[in-house]
This record gives C-alpha cells, sequence and structure tokens, in this order.
C-alpha cells in the first residue's frame, strides 16, 4: 500500500518537491476557472479592444497552476472564417508556460499532454472576430461539488439552490428563485420560478 502525503521540510535535501506535486496538491482545493476580480463577483481577462482582440488583466487557476494576466494580451487570430474559442491554454510539458490561443474550433484540449481553459467562444470572419459569447467558470478558491451535492447560492435578483452535476455532461444543475429571469448559460443547466416580491 502507498500512501502520499506533503508538504514537509526537506532534511539534507531527501524531499524534493516539483510543480506536478504543487499543482496536484492545489488541484484538489482549487477549481478550474477564472478568478473573481474584486467584491462584486465579476469576473477577470474581460475581451475588448479593436475587433475583440484585447484581453484585459485577470487571474484563474488551471489544473493546480495559477496563471496570471496583470495588464492585457493581445490576441494572434488565426486567418479564415470559423466559429473558434479563446482559451487559457498550460502545456504540461512545459508548466512555466501559459499562453491565450485562439483555437479554429469549440473543443478545447484536456488531456495529459495540456489543459484547455475555455473563455470566450468567437464567430471569425476572413481573420476577424466578430462575436463573442462568455463561457468564463469561476475557479479558484471554490469548493468542488460532489455529484450528489446541494447547496444554495446567492442571484443579484434571489437566490439559487446548486443541484449538483448531471451525470455524463458534467455540468452544474441550478434552480433559482428570482425577480427576473437569470442570463442563460452554456456552461450550466439552469430553470427559474418567478418570486414577485422578497
Amino acid at each position: 500500500m502507498t500512501i502520499n502525503s506533503y508538504f514537509y521540510d526537506s532534511v539534507d535535501n531527501d524531499r524534493p518537491y516539483s510543480a506536478g506535486d504543487f499543482a496536484k496538491a492545489f488541484g484538489i482545493i482549487l477549481s478550474n476557472g477564472v478568478i473573481q476580480k474584486d467584491d462584486t463577483g465579476a469576473l477577470g481577462f474581460d475581451i475588448g479592444g479593436t475587433n475583440y482582440t484585447t484581453i484585459y488583466a485577470g487571474k484563474a487557476t488551471v489544473q493546480g497552476h495559477f496563471v496570471e494576466i496583470p495588464d492585457t494580451e493581445i490576441l494572434n487570430v488565426t486567418g479564415g472564417t470559423y466559429s473558434g474559442m479563446v482559451v487559457i491554454r498550460i502545456d504540461f510539458t512545459d508548466t512555466r508556460i501559459a499562453s491565450l490561443v485562439v483555437r479554429t474550433d469549440r473543443v478545447p484540449q484536456q488531456d495529459t499532454s495540456a489543459w484547455e481553459l475555455p473563455l470566450y467562444n468567437v464567430s471569425v470572419t476572413n481573420g476577424v472576430i466578430t462575436a463573442v459569447t462568455d463561457v468564463r467558470v469561476q475557479g479558484g478558491a471554490v469548493a468542488k461539488m460532489a455529484a450528489n451535492t446541494v447547496s444554495w447560492g446567492a442571484d443579484p435578483n434571489g437566490v439559487y439552490l446548486n443541484c449538483g452535476l448531471l451525470g455524463g455532461t458534467g455540468k452544474p444543475i441550478k434552480v433559482f428563485f428570482t425577480s427576473a429571469q437569470p442570463a442563460a448559460s452554456s456552461t450550466e443547466i439552469r430553470a427559474w420560478f418567478q418570486i414577485d416580491k422578497f
């Protein structure tokens, strides 16, 4: 039987921890996603600029790795016409490097060689981004849900019941009790009941 535990002080260099060890530990307690940038709950990595080619400051956790853009980054958009996706990419062959990538499809790579965190779906026409859809999810110090976990959360117009994950999809199910219909989400399955007064 093997039991893994860390981290401990090194004695005569007998405990050489790697970046992978830290990422494995942090990946258990930190969810993949974009970290809130302020107390309003707004997420980092806003998109804007000419033809949506600017990504603004933000932080994220991706498979236990921390990623930060302290100022702005300009996207390199591949020529052509396609439905693509802006992602943060972690390359496991060299985890010192994280990059912003505009994919020419909407299937992020998420395997043992690289992991891509989706930020925006984009429509590209002749190499120019013409439309964007926000697909960011909150990450960082967010407790990971078990499939059968139920909890309550706050919504700007009321509250919602977090019903766990829908098997086979990995998408959380949320039931809203609000005074206004919540925005649609491509990353969640949502239902809502309108409440006239709180």
